[in-house]
């Protein structure tokens, strides 16, 4: 069965505190060039998350993974979902066990070929593969006093006196980074994730964030950013950052979670109000902080099918919607072996994935009541528009273009979601929108040299 501190994260998840990074560091230019644009991909949190028949913790294997990177190559990797990421459960519970360095374990029953094979596995398929991870020094190695791999030093010689956690779920010692061989501890861990072929590193339960903001962690951020230099892996935080330290988690990552987990811990993935909708008002303050080599990531998009998403087919949209808009990572936590035809086509629409590969994070326009409209600029002058309807009910919505800075009378207007040029419209587009609905369209000012302000 799960460990005790597992199922602890577990239970901490259910109340809605938990998960999910993505990591980086600014100084090493593989990483940071990776990063130049938001990724694509999946996790698998969310089948674990769930209580629908079937999933739950002891879903993921590496026989369940293999099969959701065999259904990624086939549905959506020519649309440039790259990254398989292994959230929790793939290790051993680290109050118990660890290796002879202290390092985390594979749990051999979930993976009996070991995790190198799982990553040859998402390699030979084209693709990359990401792990989980937490801050600090496990407690099984402070309680076993494991040697540091290449040092003389030992696991009680580096952690913070008295005994500190290192981090919200207790399942490690914060560790003393003063301590000439607190980094060589980490060094350690990550050259075990390279020996492996790990691509992608989600840090989770860091702090400032993640439900507490007394434990500090930016010391581990720190030096694994420093461990990871020179290595093309991504590096990302979660969860709930305080965005108080977005400069920090910006020298030092490549993304970071703004939120709790979007999932409902219920019979389906998500619900709208459990956690979905929070993020189209949280994400309006950090939207100026993503660019080139970092940025925000609004966890999971679980659109894949209407019997597990949990979400009307409007809302599925509205989902992709703004995850594009602001250029967050657009992973999903569907079940890929079950999707169905609407969220098949909602994952691998080329004009609306073009919006997030543009890498350029779109901001509030205006919001009014329940509505919103969000909007950036592309290179070619052209402008993409969502415009959302967080409303229980029908609401009309009008994007103005002097709003966006074009002064010319009319522009050219085109749904992106369903390829269609609308035709010409004089000083603004006016849109009604059913129960959480939106629309993703692109204007193209009819004079491109003399119609838009300069900015």
């Amino acid at each position: 069965g799960l460990g005790d501190v597992y199922k602890r994260q577990y239970q901490r998840r259910v109340r809605g505190i938990s998960l999910f990074s993505f990591l980086s560091v600014q100084h090493c230019v593989d990483a940071r060039a990776a990063a130049s644009k938001p990724f694509l991909g999946w996790t698998s949190w969310d089948l674990c998350a769930t209580t629908f028949p079937g999933y739950g913790g002891r879903w993921l294997t590496a026989s369940n993974l293999k099969a959701q990177s065999d259904a990624m190559k086939e549905k959506l990797q020519q649309f440039g979902y790259e990254y398989l990421n292994i959230d929790s459960f793939w290790a051993l519970d680290v109050t118990r066990h660890v290796d002879e360095y202290g390092r985390w374990l594979t749990d051999s029953q979930r993976f009996p070929l070991g995790m190198a094979d799982m990553a040859s596995h998402v390699h030979a398929n084209g693709q990359k593969i990401g792990i989980y991870f937490n801050p600090g020094i496990a407690v099984a190695a402070v309680n076993q006093n494991t040697p540091i791999m290449g040092t003389s030093c030992r696991a009680r010689d580096i952690i913070v006196q008295p005994q500190t956690a290192g981090n919200v779920f207790g399942n490690t010692y914060k560790i003393n980074f003063s301590h000439p061989c607190a980094q060589s501890y980490v060094n350690s861990q990550v050259q075990q994730l390279v020996d492996w072929g790990i691509d992608l590193i989600k840090m989770d339960a860091v702090s400032p964030g993640s439900g507490d903001t007394h434990l500090d962690c930016r010391d581990d951020v720190k030096a694994w950013s420093t461990a990871l230099h020179g290595r093309d892996i991504w590096f990302g935080l979660s969860w709930s950052l305080d965005i108080d330290n977005i400069s920090f988690w910006r020298s030092h990552a490549n993304s970071w979670r703004i939120d709790t987990d979007v999932d409902c811990y219920c019979p389906t993935l998500v619900t709208w109000e459990h956690s979905v909708v929070l993020r189209f008002t949280d994400a309006i303050q950090w939207t100026q902080w993503a660019g080139a080599g970092g940025w925000n990531d609004l966890d999971s998009v679980n659109v894949g099918d209407a019997l597990m998403s949990g979400l009307s087919a409007d809302e599925r949209q509205t989902c992709v919607t703004l995850w594009v808009i602001v250029a967050a990572p657009l992973y999903t936590g569907s079940d890929l072996t079950r999707m169905d035809e609407l969220g098949l086509s909602l994952l691998t629409n080329t004009e609306v994935i073009a919006v997030q590969q543009e890498a350029n994070p779109a901001k509030l326009v205006s919001q009014l009541g329940q509505t919103q409209v969000w909007s950036s600029r592309s290179s070619d002058g052209s402008f993409v528009v969502a415009m959302i309807n967080l409303d229980k009910s029908s609401q009309t919505v009008t994007i103005k273009w002097k709003d966006l800075g074009i002064v010319s009378s009319s522009a050219m207007v085109r749904d992106l979601w369903s390829h269609t040029d609308l035709g010409l419209f004089r000083a603004a587009f006016t849109a009604v929108l059913n129960t959480h609905a939106s629309r993703l369209i692109r204007v193209h000012p009819q004079s491109r040299t003399n119609s838009i302000i300069s900015s």
